[in-house]
């Protein structure tokens, strides 16, 4: 009796602990089938502990996305408040590349590198001057948004195809009619209705701000204007567009950067708030948000 619980207890000690009760086997008493059973039972252990089968999928959470090419062009860093990088991507099957293929690249360029409060992520195109203004921007404050700006590609023949031909059609008019007049524009006076000498400080300050390497004016600003005013006035057609093509021209004629910033920058003197420094230059830029109360 004692001897068949032995055998029980070995063969459950072999069960779940091969590596120690196989060898017992050896001992005189058992036969060849039981030891061949017990050593093949620790080899079966061993090719399932250490052999890995290599089938088993990856997470979904740590498998690596396929992401855009790009080429890191500038990195400024001020550890650990600020992060930003400028970025060369090129175009994916002759169009521009869309927000969620941006957004998955700087999202992962912002995972690998180490964390920073904010992060502002600026993208270029081929041919793109470098902090003369970025096609598209991604900024984690701390959340994601991506933004993509046309109106940066109308310095670039080569993609106009990809801006509105309404834009271009007045980009190229304004440039035709400064060659004409030998780089000097014909301004007209401000008008006297205030939303429209509203429109025209803003356009004219957009201008100035793509003229300004440390000025910047917010994404919202447009919108904001647009509904403080009751109108768009970007484009033809509009009730106050021609109001912000004499804007755009006076900034063609020539600007003086300081002047600018005094003017409408924040607590500017003429309509503050309408520009800001530009975040993506400066290591502590002054930042605002225009209102129109």
């Amino acid at each position: 009796m004692k001897n068949v619980i032995g055998r029980i207890a070995l063969a459950i000690g072999i069960l779940f602990a091969p590596f120690i009760f196989s060898w017992f086997t050896l001992a005189r008493g058992f036969s060849i089938f039981t030891r061949v059973l017990s050593f093949g039972w620790l080899a079966v252990v061993c090719i399932s502990i250490f052999i890995d089968p290599g089938n088993d999928p990856v997470p979904a959470d740590v498998q690596k996305p396929e992401l855009i090419p790009f080429e890191i062009l500038k990195r400024n860093e001020m550890r650990p408040f600020k992060h930003s990088l400028d970025l060369q991507v090129p175009l994916i099957g002759g169009r521009l590349p869309t927000e969620e293929e941006l957004g998955k690249l700087s999202r992962h360029l912002v995972k690998q590198a180490q964390p920073y409060e904010r992060t502002f992520v600026s993208f270029y195109l081929p041919g793109m001057v470098l902090d003369a203004g970025a096609f598209a921007t991604a900024h984690h404050n701390p959340d994601m948004k991506v933004l993509i700006g046309e109106e940066a590609l109308l310095a670039y023949p080569q993609y106009h195809h990809f801006v509105s031909k309404e834009l271009v059609d007045v980009y190229l008019e304004l440039l035709e009619k400064e060659e004409k007049s030998n780089n000097r524009l014909d301004i007209p006076p401000l008008p006297q209705n205030p939303h429209a000498l509203l429109v025209r400080h803003t356009c004219y300050a957009f201008q100035s701000s793509l003229l300004c390497d440390d000025l910047k004016m917010r994404v919202d600003t447009q919108h904001i204007v647009e509904k403080t005013v009751g109108s768009q006035f970007r484009g033809p057609g509009g009730k106050y567009s021609e109001d912000c093509k004499n804007g755009i021209e006076e900034a063609l004629n020539g600007v003086d950067c300081p002047t600018i910033w005094r003017d409408f920058g924040c607590d500017g003197g003429v309509v503050p708030n309408l520009i800001q420094q530009n975040p993506f230059r400066l290591t502590d830029p002054i930042l605002c948000r225009f209102s129109s109360r």
